[in-house]
């Protein structure tokens, strides 16, 4: 038996819950062998066995890793009673073909519209005493007779293996009624509706229009249909609702991202990155600093847009890097997304939220504090909302704008993480980080572990804590990566001056060099250095969209900010 742990992470509720299974293959009992299965499971929530209605999915695959699956069934639903199921599965017998197999699996409670959670691993399949296809039967494939193969055994036959003549009849039900004749091409072209071969082979397409602006609607009659704009100088297709920018690869771009879920931005490895595109916006913004995406955009926290009879927020779309202010009370310091609101926080010791479910989008609501003080970070863990404040406070809000926890005693926090279990703040005022019970209503339990130099930003990669290190303007600043069980420290590594923001791409952590207007670019694993690269003045904040990084550049007198 193999027992394995995975992670899920629910949508609906953002919560974060850990699922044990111990998974069995046994033989299918029948008088005649089919190619189905028996499957036994033990689902477990943190060790107690669970009781309810699920769904599953499984899909087989020809390697532990990656590749394509070559069957999938999904949408199987099971009763579990006391943490036992018990499923028949049946990929057909012709994915069986004596290479290793192994089994995905996926789980979501019965009736979610959420993505299956899926095993970190895959299991292999092992052979049983009654198997689906017999190791044996290989050997069959080598035998040589005469006469013992008659028509009811053959399905088909690859033509090269045919000699000798073919009858007529045969030959002209094989190639759709007509003679060979027609299909043996001596000189000339063949001509078939909407298909046109020249002497050289090339294909003629019908021409592609240029046009100034999109022709009619893009409906379903049009799918497919590709024009020039000439006024944009872009390539156009129909996808039946739209016309789509076409892309180098000629797949069609949709305009707006995916949602995807912290828990697969943060584990899936992305890509290496392009050359970074840095976005200057007008009306100017000022003091550009914290960013969050939301799935769909990237949302920025400016002390002021110009244009705006009121401190604002800026929405910037992540496919094109179009941004515009959307009018929002107070000067923003902070970030965080709930799955429908953005929070943040304000220099008048309120927290703020704007409800981004809707259109318009808009302002929904101004939460009081009960102490006065400027807030730096803020973070969302699934459930509450998490805010430090510069007078040495932490509070946990619900998402009711309710303060649940009034945490003080801390030294000018910074930065704040979630690491699945507890929350860490970076202190700026005594050189440590804080670990904070999440359960703070009572006495909570927070201890402080060194951190040596001026911690500032703080963020999680799953497996380890990675700080940085302002130290001053003029000496390079450092990155620590830290153990979360005990706070020691793993490593400490060398980035560029003032080092402020981070996050993690999957892959790699990102940091915003702030006194020398670049960021750095480090492997997760090895805190090997992959790259240090130029952004605009004043880098600070870092944020992952699932395909690109964001950097935010404060600037002087205007901000923008930059794309890899």
């Amino acid at each position: 038996m193999t027992y394995r742990t995975l992670g899920a992470f629910s949508h609906s509720n953002f919560r974060i819950f850990f699922i044990a299974a111990v998974l069995l293959l046994v033989s299918q009992s029948a008088p005649a062998q089919t190619s189905a299965f028996n499957y036994n499971g033990r689902l477990a929530d943190n060790g107690t066995p669970v009781n309810g209605s699920f769904q599953f999915e499984f899909k087989l695959y020809g390697v532990p890793t990656g590749g394509a699956s070559l069957a999938t069934l999904t949408d199987i639903n099971a009763t579990v009673a006391d943490g036992v199921f018990n499923l028949n599965l049946d990929f057909g017998g012709s994915v069986f073909d004596g290479n290793p197999r192994y089994l995905e699996i996926g789980v979501r409670p019965q009736g979610s519209a959420n993505p299956y959670t899926t095993f970190t691993t895959r299991q292999l399949l092992t052979s049983v005493p009654y198997t689906i296809r017999s190791g044996r039967a290989a050997t069959a494939e080598g035998l040589s007779c005469n006469g013992c193969v008659t028509d009811a055994n053959v399905n088909s036959i690859s033509g090269s293996k045919v000699t000798g003549p073919v009858a007529s009849a045969t030959n002209a039900a094989s190639l759709g009624g007509q003679p060979a004749a027609a299909y043996i091409l001596a000189g000339g072209s063949i001509s078939a509706t909407g298909l046109t071969l020249t002497g050289n082979g090339q294909i003629i397409a019908p021409r592609v229009e240029n046009l100034t602006a999109d022709p009619e609607v893009a409906n379903a009659s049009n799918r497919g249909r590709i024009y020039y704009n000439t006024a944009s100088s872009e390539l156009k297709m129909s996808n039946g609702s739209s016309w789509q920018v076409v892309g180098s690869n000629t797949t069609i771009i949709n305009q707006t991202q995916p949602t995807r879920s912290p828990l697969q931005i943060a584990t899936l490895a992305w890509w290496e990155t392009n050359l970074p595109v840095t976005y200057e916006y007008v009306p100017p913004l000022s003091q550009a600093s914290d960013m969050v995406f939301t799935g769909e955009h990237i949302f920025l926290a400016a002390r002021s847009i110009s244009g705006f009879s009121v401190r604002s927020l800026f929405r910037i779309t992540p496919l094109n890097g179009q941004g515009e202010g959307i009018e929002f009370s107070g000067q923003l310091k902070g970030l965080a997304f709930d799955g429908r609101y953005v929070w943040s926080g304000t220099l008048s010791s309120t927290i703020t939220r704007f409800d981004v479910s809707v259109t318009p989008q808009r302002f929904s609501g101004n939460f009081g504090m009960p102490f006065v003080s400027v807030p730096f970070g803020m973070m969302f863990d699934g459930e509450f909302v998490w805010t430090t404040w510069e007078n040495g406070h932490v509070t946990k809000l619900a998402r009711d704008g309710g303060v649940l926890c009034n945490i003080t005693g801390f030294s000018n926090p910074k930065g704040i993480a979630f690491d699945g279990n507890d929350i860490w703040v970076a202190n700026y005022g005594n050189n440590t980080v804080s670990r904070i019970e999440r359960a703070c209503e009572t006495q909570p339990s927070v201890q402080n572990f060194s951190a040596t130099n001026k911690p500032y930003g703080i963020a999680f990669d799953g497996t380890h804590l990675w700080v940085t290190l302002e130290e001053s303007a003029a000496t390079p600043g450092g990155l620590l990566k830290l153990n979360i069980n005990d706070g020691s420290i793993i490593g400490n590594y060398g980035v560029g001056t003032k080092p402020h923001g981070l996050a993690f791409d999957g892959t790699n952590i990102w940091v915003a060099n702030s006194g020398s207007n670049s960021v750095t670019k480090l492997r997760a694993n090895s805190g090997v250095l992959v790259g240090t690269y130029a952004v605009g003045t004043s880098p600070e904040a870092v944020v992952f969209d699932g395909d690109h990084v964001w950097v935010s550049n404060k600037g002087t007198s205007a901000s923008s900010v930059t794309r890899f």
